[in-house]
């Protein structure tokens, strides 16, 4: 298999290329750039945008503010080197201030969840995405509950998807007011359950702001499966936690180990030009888990002709179709080959082999007989191209046997099915026998008898007739 993938000395660098096209740029690092972070400001009671109001990044230095347009909507553009967590507020006249973070990744803009800004005026105190102090002073912590997870599914760390999720908890009182300045709370964060592929969460420890927030980010590491997070604090003796936050981890790229091509049919009839069949790989990372979602996989064959490339779908599939019709390929074996890389930029590949078989030809023996009186015939006949491979499914083969007080037994309507994928059945779909039997020995009139074999299907037709007598 691998070297006839290798025989194209374009076909890595073709298979790379589209791999890294499919992963989203996992393929290049780069340096200092600038990314945007866009979004809406919301008024939280009536659900308008918010105009004209302020929205900047408190820390780290330099700070950078915009100001919203008619819609509520923002754009800052931030200039990193590396993965850092920005502070972001949003403030206008008579509104709380709104605060919430984001992890800034270079490569990466971000849509932030719209920042619902409270009016002075009001009592409620929590929002969506992030959190504004009411006019009412709070008591100690009480509870923590969870505001806001920037997402619920991460993915395989270096597998080019989302490998971080931002994680905003509200700290309130007995009476569900998130904690004043004047009764912060510092809040551990850890791991309820996690696969142990290095993980991580940054900052495992973080103190209450004037909303009563608390941010974490968690980070994915080199292993698939389910993280729950769980915040903590102790206050005046006593411990309160949230409930577990679920965040799932998706598996990473392709290994060549878990990665297998198969075909729907593994007979296709030749020339049926114009018909598709399709052609599906599977992929599976080095920890046996699904890949990532979004992964390119290339295809190429030397018969017929196939479709390019195609990514790989949330249970790690991608198909695409081959076309029926020239060149017609070595021997009447075509080879398809699907390739992909791994996470080391290593080629991972694997090849199938499809029949392209051509129009039935039709023999038997023995073609003339005389059956004695009471007597019968063994007659075997085959049913194959002129290279001896097999019709394809879809073919019906009959044998029609005419005369007087004749019984016929064994292979007159024969099951054609697909070949398997090792070709291990082909003299089963081509080698058949069946038997006529003189019904009534006493008779001593010699009558006629008539056989015709008969094939059709996706293959064209093919018809043998020949006689003899029965005693």
């Amino acid at each position: 298999m691998k070297s006839y993938v290798m025989r194209g000395i374009g076909f890595s660098c073709i298979a790379l290329l589209l791999f890294s096209f499919g992963c989203k740029g996992l393929l290049s690092k780069s340096g200092g750039q600038t990314i945007t972070v866009t979004g809406h400001v919301i008024d939280k009671t009536s659900g308008q945008p918010v105009d004209n109001a302020v929205v900047r990044t408190v820390s780290p230095p330099p700070e950078i503010d915009e100001v919203t347009d008619s819609t509520g909507a923002f754009t800052l553009k931030l200039k990193i080197d590396s993965t850092v967590s920005y502070k972001i507020e949003a403030q206008k006249e008579g509104y709380y201030v709104y605060t919430t973070t984001v992890l800034a990744v270079p490569g990466r803009n971000v849509n932030l969840p719209d920042l619902m800004l409270q009016t002075q005026d009001s009592t409620s105190t929590t929002g969506s995405g992030g959190t504004t102090n009411s006019n009412r002073t709070s008591g100690y912590a009480a509870s923590i509950v969870l505001s806001s997870v920037s997402n619920n599914t991460i993915v395989v760390k270096e597998s080019g998807g989302n490998e971080s999720s931002e994680l905003d908890f509200v700290v309130q009182d007995s009476s569900g007011i998130p904690v004043d300045l004047n009764h912060t709370a510092t809040i551990n964060f850890k791991f309820g359950s996690a696969p142990g592929g290095g993980e991580t969460l940054n900052p495992l420890q973080a103190r209450t702001n004037e909303n009563g927030e608390a941010v974490t980010t968690l980070t994915s590491g080199t292993k698939a499966g389910v993280v729950q997070v769980v915040a903590q604090a102790t206050v005046n003796g006593k411990i309160i936690r949230s409930k577990p936050v679920p965040i799932s981890i998706d598996s990473g790229l392709p290994d060549q180990s878990h990665f297998t091509l198969a075909a729907k049919q593994y007979n296709i009839p030749f020339p049926d030009v114009g018909k598709t069949y399709q052609f599906t790989s599977y992929a599976g990372d080095k920890y046996g888990n699904v890949v990532t979602q979004g992964v390119s996989v290339y295809f190429t064959t030397n018969g017929g002709y196939i479709e390019g490339s195609a990514t790989t779908g949330t249970d790690g599939s991608a198909s695409v179709n081959l076309t029926d019709g020239n060149p017609y390929p070595p021997n009447g074996i075509a080879s398809i080959i699907a390739a992909t890389a791994d996470e080391n930029f290593n080629t991972v590949s694997d090849t199938v082999k499809v029949i392209f078989s051509e129009g039935p030809i039709i023999t038997v023996s023995p073609t003339s007989f005389n059956i004695p009186n009471g007597g019968g015939q063994v007659f075997n006949y085959t049913v194959m191209d002129n290279k001896g491979f097999p019709m394809a499914q879809g073919t019906s083969v009959k044998v029609k046997v005419e005369g007087q007080n004749i019984k016929t037994a064994g292979d007159i309507g024969p099951a054609i099915t697909d070949v398997a994928p090792d070709f291990s059945n082909i003299n089963g779909l081509t080698k058949f026998s069946f038997s006529i039997n003189d019904s009534q020995p006493d008779s001593v009139v010699s009558v006629p008898v008539v056989i015709t074999i008969e094939s059709n299907g996706p293959n064209g037709s093919a018809k043998v007739k020949f006689s003899g007598t029965s005693n």
